[in-house]
């Protein structure tokens, strides 16, 4: 039975996107034992192959696809596919690879499964929509932007190109100020929500010079901070709203990343550069599955977290001697100095074990049916961009801090406020004028 009841039908789209799913699979696998083992081995990515794991991991890959959200005009359908492929595939590949906890690996396929099935069983939620607070939602986008980038140029003057180097830019983060304690947040959101949101409505409205304004004003972000995520969010942005205009982002992420995959790789064989599989390979998708294992590792054996951490707990402190992502940075990494972020199961599981997998799984099952109901009848564009960035942080950041710190909170707000009689003649659908560029006459 599919996830409507109705008897499963395998069609030929399914069995091309199966197909897909399984080369990607097998690709990461291939990369890791050429690649990521050979170079990376000294920072825990060890080759201990497990049969039995390899099968069970194929099977959940599977298993889990069947129950996918249909379409791709909800962000939870988008959200979830984006968490399947960055962060189950890679963390189901490295579960065979080096033969990590099976504990852990079902609780990470339960969990994620529960998600699946809160967006899909429990009622849509209605949320009631403001009119009429575009103007002055803009106005305060519009202020707050020009205070941010005031404070960081005051603080660290004009940015130099030096970030364009990318083996430079830990050594710009050392040294950057960011200014007063809320600018913490505040930077982030300009590159995380703001900017994407902003860079959608001119999009949208074609207003082309005002789009190469917002793209600068997010490179001149990377150029001071050198956070590489800052470079990356419009170009992810960018490509979801293409895939979801397709109607195919799953297939199109898929054969994206085989081929960003393919082409790192390529350059580290033929001798050009291990920077691109550092980043792409070896950063972007096989350390957060790491280290959600690391995490699972020392929390089977140590006391729990019980959210020690977060404001939401005031009654205990932190029983260890610094903050977790230094203490598991040292543990694992011999680096107390790195921050070892997990993604929201790995921190789910830190603070109240196999309990805390389900409970936060299922809140982030409700999460996804709030943005539904706030995206509900709003420009597409906008939806997507102004909370797929923080949505995608959930592969390395704990649900708190995704919500506070990556911005989701304000996202949710700004698509909200940005009512559907304020944006009415540019409300998007499935149709083909959703890029007017390519419209016929």
């Amino acid at each position: 039975m599919d996830q409507d009841g109705k008897p499963m039908r395998i069609t030929s789209v399914k069995l091309r996107e199966i197909g897909l799913l399984l080369a990607f699979k097998a690709l990461l696998e291939a990369v890791y034992v050429l690649f990521v083992n050979p170079v990376y081995a000294y920072s825990g990515f060890a080759l201990k192959p497990n049969g039995i794991k390899f099968l069970e991991s194929y099977l959940f890959l599977i298993f889990l696809y069947f129950f996918l959200p249909h379409g791709e005009q909800k962000i939870s359908a988008v959200g979830t596919k984006l968490l399947f492929i960055l962060m189950v595939v890679p963390t189901l590949s490295l579960y065979a690879l080096k033969g990590e906890s099976r504990t852990f690996l079902y609780l990470f396929v339960a969990g994620f499964w529960l998600t699946l099935l809160t967006i899909q069983i429990l009622p849509r939620i209605r949320i009631r929509r403001p009119v009429g607070l575009t103007s002055t939602l803009l106005l305060g986008i519009g202020m707050l932007s020009i205070g941010v980038y005031v404070i960081l140029v005051k603080t660290n003057g004009l940015p130099t190109l030096k970030a364009l180097n990318l083996w430079k830019v830990y050594e710009i983060r050392s040294v950057v100020t960011w200014g007063p304690p809320l600018m913490g947040y505040l930077v982030v959101w300009q590159a995380s929500v703001i900017n994407p949101f902003l860079l959608s409505i001119a999009w949208y409205k074609r207003r082309y010079v005002a789009l190469l304004g917002i793209i600068g004003l997010q490179v001149f972000l990377y150029l001071i901070t050198a956070h590489k995520g800052f470079l990356f969010a419009p170009v992810l942005a960018g490509f979801v709203i293409y895939a979801v205009h397709k109607r195919n982002l799953l297939r199109l992420s898929l054969w994206g990343l085989i081929g960003v995959v393919s082409t790192s790789f390529a350059a580290y064989a033929l001798a050009w550069s291990t920077m691109p599989g550092s980043l792409f390979i070896r950063r972007v998708l096989f350390v957060p599955a790491h280290i959600s294992f690391c995490y699972y590792d020392f929390f089977s054996k140590h006391q729990l977290m019980y959210l020690a951490e977060s404001h939401l707990n005031p009654f205990l402190s932190n029983p260890y001697s610094m903050p977790t992502v230094h203490l598991i940075g040292k543990i694992y990494f011999n680096s107390p100095a790195m921050a070892a972020n997990t993604g929201y199961l790995g921190n789910a599981y830190m603070n109240f074990g196999a309990l805390g997998v389900f409970l936060f799984s299922l809140i982030i099952g409700v999460i996804f049916l709030f943005l539904d109901s706030i995206a509900s009848r709003r420009n597409t564009i906008v939806a997507m961009a102004a909370m797929i960035i923080p949505v995608e942080s959930l592969v390395n950041g704990a649900l708190s801090v995704v919500l506070g710190t990556h911005g989701l909170l304000l996202g949710m707000l700004i698509v909200w406020l940005y009512s559907q009689r304020a944006n009415r003649s540019v409300t998007l659908t499935a149709r083909s004028d959703l890029f007017p560029l390519h419209r016929k006459a």
